[in-house]
Protein backbone atom coordinates (compact mmCIF):
# COMPACT_ATOMS: atom_id res chain seq x y z
CA UNK A 1 0.00 0.00 0.00
CA UNK A 2 1.20 3.44 -0.17
CA UNK A 3 2.98 5.32 2.42
CA UNK A 4 1.80 8.55 4.72
CA UNK A 5 4.82 11.03 4.19
CA UNK A 6 2.23 13.87 3.72
CA UNK A 7 2.84 14.35 0.09
CA UNK A 8 -0.24 12.88 -1.31
CA UNK A 9 -3.80 14.06 -1.63
CA UNK A 10 -5.70 12.03 0.04
CA UNK A 11 -8.78 13.13 -0.99
CA UNK A 12 -8.42 12.27 -4.50
CA UNK A 13 -10.87 9.42 -4.33
CA UNK A 14 -13.20 10.51 -1.44
CA UNK A 15 -13.88 14.08 -2.22
CA UNK A 16 -13.96 13.71 -5.75
CA UNK A 17 -11.17 13.40 -8.57
CA UNK A 18 -8.72 16.33 -9.08
CA UNK A 19 -9.89 18.61 -11.49
CA UNK A 20 -7.22 18.07 -13.86
CA UNK A 21 -8.50 13.86 -14.15
CA UNK A 22 -11.86 15.10 -14.95
CA UNK A 23 -11.95 17.95 -17.17
CA UNK A 24 -11.90 17.45 -20.95
CA UNK A 25 -10.25 19.84 -23.76
CA UNK A 26 -13.27 22.30 -23.04
CA UNK A 27 -12.57 22.40 -18.94
CA UNK A 28 -16.17 20.72 -18.76
CA UNK A 29 -16.23 17.58 -16.32
CA UNK A 30 -15.71 14.38 -18.67
CA UNK A 31 -18.90 12.50 -18.91
CA UNK A 32 -18.12 8.70 -18.17
CA UNK A 33 -20.05 5.82 -17.72
CA UNK A 34 -21.14 3.19 -16.32
CA UNK A 35 -19.31 0.68 -13.30
CA UNK A 36 -19.82 -2.98 -13.51
CA UNK A 37 -18.82 -4.78 -10.25
CA UNK A 38 -18.52 -8.88 -10.60
CA UNK A 39 -19.08 -9.98 -6.91
CA UNK A 40 -17.86 -12.98 -4.95
CA UNK A 41 -18.32 -14.72 -1.23
CA UNK A 42 -20.07 -14.44 1.25
CA UNK A 43 -22.91 -11.42 1.86
CA UNK A 44 -20.54 -9.39 4.02
CA UNK A 45 -17.68 -9.46 1.78
CA UNK A 46 -19.57 -8.53 -1.22
CA UNK A 47 -21.53 -5.43 0.76
CA UNK A 48 -18.70 -4.14 1.62
CA UNK A 49 -17.11 -3.94 -1.80
CA UNK A 50 -20.57 -2.89 -3.61
CA UNK A 51 -21.09 0.00 -0.82
CA UNK A 52 -16.92 0.69 -2.00
CA UNK A 53 -18.06 0.69 -5.66
CA UNK A 54 -20.45 3.20 -5.17
CA UNK A 55 -18.41 5.82 -3.70
CA UNK A 56 -16.22 4.82 -6.95
CA UNK A 57 -18.95 6.04 -9.57
CA UNK A 58 -19.70 9.42 -7.21
CA UNK A 59 -15.77 9.94 -7.37
CA UNK A 60 -15.95 9.12 -11.32
CA UNK A 61 -19.00 11.55 -11.43
CA UNK A 62 -20.51 8.23 -13.32
CA UNK A 63 -24.16 7.71 -13.89
CA UNK A 64 -25.02 4.36 -13.19
CA UNK A 65 -23.46 1.13 -11.90
CA UNK A 66 -24.46 -2.53 -12.37
CA UNK A 67 -23.55 -5.26 -9.47
CA UNK A 68 -23.46 -8.86 -10.86
CA UNK A 69 -23.86 -11.22 -8.12
CA UNK A 70 -24.34 -14.45 -10.35
CA UNK A 71 -27.15 -16.38 -10.09
CA UNK A 72 -27.96 -19.67 -8.25
CA UNK A 73 -26.62 -22.81 -10.21
CA UNK A 74 -23.62 -24.17 -10.05
CA UNK A 75 -22.39 -22.47 -13.20
CA UNK A 76 -20.02 -20.05 -12.03
CA UNK A 77 -20.04 -18.94 -15.77
CA UNK A 78 -23.91 -17.48 -15.10
CA UNK A 79 -24.05 -13.94 -14.77
CA UNK A 80 -26.85 -13.06 -16.19
CA UNK A 81 -30.55 -14.14 -16.03
CA UNK A 82 -31.94 -16.62 -18.16
CA UNK A 83 -34.83 -19.59 -18.30
CA UNK A 84 -32.73 -22.02 -17.51
CA UNK A 85 -30.68 -20.04 -14.79
CA UNK A 86 -33.14 -17.87 -13.23
CA UNK A 87 -32.64 -14.67 -11.89
CA UNK A 88 -29.64 -12.94 -10.86
CA UNK A 89 -28.98 -13.12 -6.56
CA UNK A 90 -29.19 -9.29 -6.68
CA UNK A 91 -31.56 -8.48 -9.23
CA UNK A 92 -34.10 -10.75 -6.59
CA UNK A 93 -33.56 -9.09 -4.11
CA UNK A 94 -33.31 -5.04 -5.62
CA UNK A 95 -35.52 -5.96 -8.14
CA UNK A 96 -33.10 -4.70 -10.56
CA UNK A 97 -29.01 -5.01 -10.76
CA UNK A 98 -28.56 -1.38 -12.60
CA UNK A 99 -28.74 1.40 -10.07
CA UNK A 100 -28.41 5.33 -11.35
CA UNK A 101 -25.71 7.30 -9.16
CA UNK A 102 -27.23 10.29 -7.66
CA UNK A 103 -23.54 12.57 -8.08
CA UNK A 104 -22.54 15.14 -6.07
CA UNK A 105 -21.37 18.20 -7.74
CA UNK A 106 -17.90 18.04 -7.46
CA UNK A 107 -15.94 21.07 -6.98
CA UNK A 108 -18.86 23.31 -6.90
CA UNK A 109 -20.01 22.56 -10.61
CA UNK A 110 -23.58 23.33 -11.51
CA UNK A 111 -23.42 21.10 -14.40
CA UNK A 112 -25.83 17.94 -13.79
CA UNK A 113 -25.17 14.17 -13.91
CA UNK A 114 -23.70 13.10 -17.24
CA UNK A 115 -25.28 10.75 -19.74
CA UNK A 116 -23.68 7.47 -20.90
CA UNK A 117 -21.49 7.30 -23.87
CA UNK A 118 -21.15 3.85 -24.11
CA UNK A 119 -17.90 2.62 -22.09
CA UNK A 120 -18.04 0.23 -19.28
CA UNK A 121 -15.62 -0.08 -16.03
CA UNK A 122 -15.29 -3.44 -15.45
CA UNK A 123 -14.46 -4.21 -11.92
CA UNK A 124 -13.59 -7.97 -10.37
CA UNK A 125 -14.56 -8.26 -6.31
CA UNK A 126 -11.54 -6.06 -5.02
CA UNK A 127 -11.69 -2.26 -6.09
CA UNK A 128 -8.13 -0.99 -6.40
CA UNK A 129 -7.38 2.37 -4.48
CA UNK A 130 -9.44 1.18 -1.08
CA UNK A 131 -7.74 -1.08 1.61
CA UNK A 132 -9.32 -3.10 4.59
CA UNK A 133 -8.49 -0.18 7.99
CA UNK A 134 -6.76 -2.85 9.41
CA UNK A 135 -3.98 -2.34 6.86
CA UNK A 136 -3.51 0.96 8.38
CA UNK A 137 -3.82 -0.07 11.89
CA UNK A 138 -1.29 -3.69 11.34
CA UNK A 139 1.28 -0.68 9.92
CA UNK A 140 1.16 1.72 12.44
CA UNK A 141 1.21 4.37 10.07
CA UNK A 142 0.46 8.09 11.47
CA UNK A 143 -2.61 9.77 9.93
CA UNK A 144 -2.37 13.35 8.58
CA UNK A 145 -4.86 15.37 10.12
CA UNK A 146 -7.36 15.99 7.77
CA UNK A 147 -7.84 12.30 7.69
CA UNK A 148 -8.02 11.85 11.82
CA UNK A 149 -11.54 13.45 12.90
CA UNK A 150 -11.61 16.05 10.73
CA UNK A 151 -14.70 17.40 9.60
CA UNK A 152 -14.14 16.53 5.89
CA UNK A 153 -12.03 13.25 6.75
CA UNK A 154 -11.87 11.12 3.82
CA UNK A 155 -12.60 8.11 5.94
CA UNK A 156 -15.67 9.46 7.74
CA UNK A 157 -16.72 10.60 4.70
CA UNK A 158 -16.73 7.36 2.93
CA UNK A 159 -18.51 5.49 6.11
CA UNK A 160 -21.42 8.11 5.30
CA UNK A 161 -21.45 7.24 1.47
CA UNK A 162 -21.28 3.44 2.46
CA UNK A 163 -24.32 4.15 5.23
CA UNK A 164 -25.78 6.26 2.04
CA UNK A 165 -26.05 2.86 -0.25
CA UNK A 166 -27.67 0.83 2.70
CA UNK A 167 -29.88 3.36 2.93
CA UNK A 168 -31.05 3.19 -1.11
CA UNK A 169 -30.34 -1.00 -0.66
CA UNK A 170 -33.64 -0.84 2.52
CA UNK A 171 -35.30 1.14 0.04
CA UNK A 172 -35.31 -0.89 -3.08
CA UNK A 173 -35.19 -4.48 -1.25
CA UNK A 174 -37.85 -6.61 -2.75
CA UNK A 175 -38.89 -8.56 0.78
CA UNK A 176 -38.61 -5.90 2.48
CA UNK A 177 -42.82 -6.26 3.81
CA UNK A 178 -41.27 -9.38 5.35
CA UNK A 179 -38.79 -7.59 7.78
CA UNK A 180 -41.35 -4.99 8.62
CA UNK A 181 -43.83 -7.67 9.41
CA UNK A 182 -41.88 -9.59 11.86
CA UNK A 183 -41.19 -6.10 13.54
CA UNK A 184 -44.78 -5.48 13.69
CA UNK A 185 -45.24 -8.80 15.27
CA UNK A 186 -42.74 -8.68 17.72
CA UNK A 187 -43.49 -4.92 18.80
CA UNK A 188 -39.77 -3.61 17.90
CA UNK A 189 -41.33 -0.22 19.17
CA UNK A 190 -42.48 -1.19 22.02
CA UNK A 191 -39.00 -2.93 23.32
CA UNK A 192 -34.69 -1.75 23.76
CA UNK A 193 -33.79 -3.94 20.90
CA UNK A 194 -30.22 -6.05 21.00
CA UNK A 195 -29.18 -7.37 17.91
CA UNK A 196 -26.85 -9.85 18.15
CA UNK A 197 -25.03 -11.46 15.58
CA UNK A 198 -23.48 -14.87 16.83
CA UNK A 199 -21.21 -15.57 13.54
CA UNK A 200 -19.79 -19.32 14.58
CA UNK A 201 -19.40 -21.04 11.55
CA UNK A 202 -21.66 -23.55 11.33
CA UNK A 203 -19.00 -26.71 11.21
CA UNK A 204 -16.79 -24.44 8.49
CA UNK A 205 -13.04 -25.60 9.17
CA UNK A 206 -10.65 -24.00 6.41
CA UNK A 207 -10.90 -20.29 6.26
CA UNK A 208 -13.27 -19.31 9.55
CA UNK A 209 -11.04 -20.84 11.28
CA UNK A 210 -7.89 -19.88 9.79
CA UNK A 211 -8.36 -16.16 10.34
CA UNK A 212 -9.23 -16.83 13.93
CA UNK A 213 -13.12 -16.55 14.33
CA UNK A 214 -13.42 -19.67 15.61
CA UNK A 215 -14.16 -20.80 19.39
CA UNK A 216 -12.49 -23.44 21.44
CA UNK A 217 -15.84 -24.35 23.25
CA UNK A 218 -19.23 -23.67 22.27
CA UNK A 219 -20.95 -24.24 24.97
CA UNK A 220 -18.73 -22.07 26.93
CA UNK A 221 -19.35 -19.47 24.60
CA UNK A 222 -22.84 -19.31 25.00
CA UNK A 223 -23.16 -18.80 28.50
CA UNK A 224 -20.32 -16.56 28.73
CA UNK A 225 -22.20 -13.99 26.06
CA UNK A 226 -26.20 -14.57 27.80
CA UNK A 227 -24.32 -13.55 30.73
CA UNK A 228 -22.56 -10.71 29.16
CA UNK A 229 -25.44 -9.47 27.43
CA UNK A 230 -27.47 -9.52 30.73
CA UNK A 231 -24.92 -7.74 32.40
CA UNK A 232 -25.03 -4.74 29.81
CA UNK A 233 -28.55 -4.67 29.64
CA UNK A 234 -28.88 -3.93 33.01
CA UNK A 235 -26.07 -1.70 32.59
CA UNK A 236 -27.96 0.58 29.78
CA UNK A 237 -30.99 0.71 31.42
CA UNK A 238 -29.53 2.44 34.48
CA UNK A 239 -26.98 4.12 33.06
CA UNK A 240 -29.10 5.59 29.71
CA UNK A 241 -32.89 6.04 30.69
CA UNK A 242 -33.75 8.06 28.14
CA UNK A 243 -32.75 4.96 25.72
CA UNK A 244 -35.85 3.63 27.31
CA UNK A 245 -38.27 5.49 26.77
CA UNK A 246 -42.07 4.90 27.74
CA UNK A 247 -41.32 1.49 29.90
CA UNK A 248 -39.54 0.14 26.83
CA UNK A 249 -38.57 -3.68 27.59
CA UNK A 250 -35.53 -5.39 26.53
CA UNK A 251 -35.26 -8.22 23.95
CA UNK A 252 -32.80 -9.30 21.77
CA UNK A 253 -33.18 -10.22 18.00
CA UNK A 254 -30.57 -13.11 17.38
CA UNK A 255 -29.21 -13.64 13.96
CA UNK A 256 -26.58 -16.98 13.52
CA UNK A 257 -24.96 -19.01 11.20
CA UNK A 258 -25.35 -21.92 13.98
CA UNK A 259 -29.09 -22.56 14.34
CA UNK A 260 -28.11 -25.74 16.67
CA UNK A 261 -27.57 -22.57 19.42
CA UNK A 262 -30.70 -21.35 18.99
CA UNK A 263 -32.26 -23.25 21.81
CA UNK A 264 -29.96 -22.97 23.95
CA UNK A 265 -29.39 -18.89 24.20
CA UNK A 266 -33.33 -18.67 23.88
CA UNK A 267 -33.66 -20.68 27.06
CA UNK A 268 -30.17 -19.03 29.05
CA UNK A 269 -31.86 -15.17 28.30
CA UNK A 270 -35.44 -15.96 28.89
CA UNK A 271 -34.09 -17.26 32.98
CA UNK A 272 -33.27 -13.62 33.17
CA UNK A 273 -36.45 -11.92 32.00
CA UNK A 274 -35.17 -11.22 28.77
CA UNK A 275 -36.87 -12.85 25.77
CA UNK A 276 -34.52 -13.79 22.74
CA UNK A 277 -36.39 -14.01 19.22
CA UNK A 278 -35.09 -15.63 15.85
CA UNK A 279 -36.52 -14.62 12.10
CA UNK A 280 -38.11 -18.00 10.73
CA UNK A 281 -35.94 -18.85 7.63
CA UNK A 282 -34.19 -21.30 5.59
CA UNK A 283 -30.92 -22.61 6.99
CA UNK A 284 -28.07 -24.29 6.27
CA UNK A 285 -27.83 -28.09 8.12
CA UNK A 286 -25.82 -28.63 10.69
CA UNK A 287 -22.16 -28.36 10.45
CA UNK A 288 -22.68 -27.64 6.72
CA UNK A 289 -20.88 -24.58 6.42
CA UNK A 290 -21.89 -21.20 5.65
CA UNK A 291 -25.25 -20.46 3.84
CA UNK A 292 -24.57 -18.73 0.76
CA UNK A 293 -22.20 -21.86 -0.43
CA UNK A 294 -24.15 -24.72 1.78
CA UNK A 295 -27.30 -23.57 -0.76
CA UNK A 296 -25.37 -22.71 -3.66
CA UNK A 297 -26.65 -24.53 -6.98
CA UNK A 298 -30.14 -25.19 -4.86
CA UNK A 299 -32.46 -22.78 -6.98
CA UNK A 300 -35.22 -21.78 -4.94
CA UNK A 301 -33.88 -22.82 -1.56
CA UNK A 302 -30.72 -20.49 -2.53
CA UNK A 303 -32.03 -17.27 -3.18
CA UNK A 304 -34.59 -17.87 -0.22
CA UNK A 305 -31.03 -17.91 1.62
CA UNK A 306 -29.81 -14.86 0.23
CA UNK A 307 -33.25 -12.96 1.26
CA UNK A 308 -32.87 -14.66 5.02
CA UNK A 309 -29.45 -13.01 5.10
CA UNK A 310 -30.68 -9.66 4.52
CA UNK A 311 -33.82 -9.95 6.09
CA UNK A 312 -31.06 -10.37 9.04
CA UNK A 313 -29.00 -7.75 8.41
CA UNK A 314 -31.82 -5.21 8.00
CA UNK A 315 -33.35 -6.27 11.66
CA UNK A 316 -30.39 -6.11 12.90
CA UNK A 317 -29.88 -2.31 11.61
CA UNK A 318 -33.00 -1.22 13.06
CA UNK A 319 -32.58 -2.62 16.07
CA UNK A 320 -31.46 -0.22 18.84
CA UNK A 321 -27.89 -1.98 19.76
CA UNK A 322 -25.94 -4.45 17.56
CA UNK A 323 -23.77 -6.92 19.14
CA UNK A 324 -21.05 -8.02 16.93
CA UNK A 325 -20.30 -11.92 19.23
CA UNK A 326 -17.34 -12.44 16.92
CA UNK A 327 -15.15 -10.09 13.67
CA UNK A 328 -17.53 -10.74 11.11
CA UNK A 329 -17.66 -8.49 7.68
CA UNK A 330 -21.72 -9.32 7.65
CA UNK A 331 -21.87 -7.05 11.27
CA UNK A 332 -19.25 -4.66 9.71
CA UNK A 333 -21.21 -4.11 6.49
CA UNK A 334 -24.99 -3.08 6.59
CA UNK A 335 -25.78 -3.51 10.36
CA UNK A 336 -22.44 -1.07 11.36
CA UNK A 337 -23.64 1.41 9.53
CA UNK A 338 -26.97 2.21 10.25
CA UNK A 339 -26.80 1.71 13.63
CA UNK A 340 -24.24 4.07 14.43
CA UNK A 341 -26.13 6.63 12.08
CA UNK A 342 -28.64 6.45 14.88
CA UNK A 343 -25.76 8.22 17.12
CA UNK A 344 -27.98 11.74 16.90
CA UNK A 345 -30.84 10.44 18.10
CA UNK A 346 -29.63 9.45 21.51
CA UNK A 347 -26.54 8.74 23.33
CA UNK A 348 -25.04 5.48 24.72
CA UNK A 349 -23.67 2.38 23.23
CA UNK A 350 -24.61 2.00 19.61
CA UNK A 351 -22.01 -1.23 18.21
CA UNK A 352 -20.10 -3.75 20.33
CA UNK A 353 -17.65 -5.82 19.78
CA UNK A 354 -17.23 -9.29 21.99
CA UNK A 355 -14.12 -10.62 23.50
CA UNK A 356 -12.54 -14.24 22.48
CA UNK A 357 -13.95 -15.62 25.88
CA UNK A 358 -17.51 -13.61 25.29
CA UNK A 359 -16.61 -12.42 28.98
CA UNK A 360 -16.26 -8.49 27.87
CA UNK A 361 -17.57 -5.92 25.12
CA UNK A 362 -16.36 -2.70 24.22
CA UNK A 363 -19.30 -0.50 22.92
CA UNK A 364 -18.98 2.38 20.61
CA UNK A 365 -21.38 5.77 19.98
CA UNK A 366 -20.35 6.94 16.61
CA UNK A 367 -18.29 6.24 13.71
CA UNK A 368 -15.75 8.34 14.44
CA UNK A 369 -15.45 6.17 18.06
CA UNK A 370 -15.22 3.16 15.64
CA UNK A 371 -12.86 3.92 13.61
CA UNK A 372 -10.18 5.72 15.79
CA UNK A 373 -10.89 4.86 19.31
CA UNK A 374 -7.80 6.52 20.38
CA UNK A 375 -8.81 8.72 23.50
CA UNK A 376 -11.87 6.58 24.84
CA UNK A 377 -14.10 9.19 23.38
CA UNK A 378 -17.81 7.64 22.50
CA UNK A 379 -16.58 4.74 24.33
CA UNK A 380 -17.38 2.21 27.24
CA UNK A 381 -16.60 -1.25 28.05
CA UNK A 382 -18.61 -3.78 29.71
CA UNK A 383 -17.29 -6.86 31.72
CA UNK A 384 -18.27 -9.51 34.01
CA UNK A 385 -15.28 -10.51 34.95
CA UNK A 386 -14.85 -7.46 37.92
CA UNK A 387 -12.17 -5.21 37.80
CA UNK A 388 -11.14 -3.20 34.42
CA UNK A 389 -10.37 -4.81 31.79
CA UNK A 390 -8.71 -3.59 28.06
CA UNK A 391 -11.01 -2.29 25.61
CA UNK A 392 -12.05 -5.20 22.80
CA UNK A 393 -11.29 -3.98 19.27
CA UNK A 394 -12.48 -6.47 16.19
CA UNK A 395 -10.25 -5.82 12.83
CA UNK A 396 -11.92 -3.21 10.72
CA UNK A 397 -12.72 -4.64 7.49
CA UNK A 398 -14.12 -1.47 6.02
CA UNK A 399 -12.71 -0.25 3.04
CA UNK A 400 -11.29 2.67 3.24
CA UNK A 401 -9.24 5.39 0.81
CA UNK A 402 -6.09 4.97 0.46
CA UNK A 403 -4.04 8.03 1.22
CA UNK A 404 -2.13 8.10 -2.22
CA UNK A 405 -3.76 7.10 -5.68
CA UNK A 406 -3.65 3.84 -7.34
CA UNK A 407 -1.55 3.31 -10.11
CA UNK A 408 -4.26 1.78 -11.69
CA UNK A 409 -6.30 4.74 -11.10
CA UNK A 410 -4.37 6.93 -13.04
CA UNK A 411 -4.37 4.07 -15.63
CA UNK A 412 -7.97 4.16 -15.66
CA UNK A 413 -8.48 8.26 -16.26
CA UNK A 414 -5.99 8.57 -19.02
CA UNK A 415 -8.32 5.76 -20.88
CA UNK A 416 -11.34 7.69 -19.99
CA UNK A 417 -10.00 10.78 -21.18
CA UNK A 418 -9.00 8.66 -24.22
CA UNK A 419 -12.06 6.56 -25.14
CA UNK A 420 -14.55 9.74 -24.78
CA UNK A 421 -12.33 11.93 -27.20
CA UNK A 422 -12.52 8.50 -29.68
CA UNK A 423 -15.68 7.89 -28.70
CA UNK A 424 -17.01 11.51 -30.10
CA UNK A 425 -15.91 10.11 -33.89
CA UNK A 426 -17.35 6.69 -33.30
CA UNK A 427 -20.65 7.16 -31.67
CA UNK A 428 -21.97 3.54 -32.62
CA UNK A 429 -19.09 1.50 -30.36
CA UNK A 430 -18.87 0.48 -26.61
CA UNK A 431 -15.97 -0.16 -24.80
CA UNK A 432 -15.50 -2.41 -22.02
CA UNK A 433 -12.78 -1.53 -20.04
CA UNK A 434 -11.22 -4.03 -17.06
CA UNK A 435 -10.01 -2.08 -13.85
CA UNK A 436 -7.41 -3.36 -11.43
CA UNK A 437 -7.85 -7.55 -11.22
CA UNK A 438 -8.78 -8.91 -14.16
CA UNK A 439 -8.67 -12.65 -12.78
Amino acid sequence: MAGLDGSSSIGLISTGIAPEFIRNRNETLLPVDRLVHKAFWGMGHRLLRTATIWHMAKALNITQVKFQWRTCTNDLSHWSEDEKSGPTIFSYLFGDDVFAVTVPRPFGSSLPPQPRRGLDIMVRNDVRGYIGGQTFKNHRLPLLSKVYRHENSPFLEKMASDAEFYRLLWDRFVHKEEVTEFERRNRFEEHFVVGVHLRLGNGELTHFNESGRGVHNEIEFVANITDLLHHFIGKVQADYPRRFDENKTPLIFLATDTPRLVPDIMKSTESFGVPTIVLPQIRAKDNEGVTYEALRGKGGDCLDGWRAMFSDAFLLARSDVVVAARVSTFTQSLPLSAVLEKSETALGPRFCEVSDTATSMTCMEDAAAWLFRDSGRGMITYSTEGGPVEPVVHNVAVLLPDVELAEEFSVLINHLNERSFIHQQKKEETFTYTYGNSE
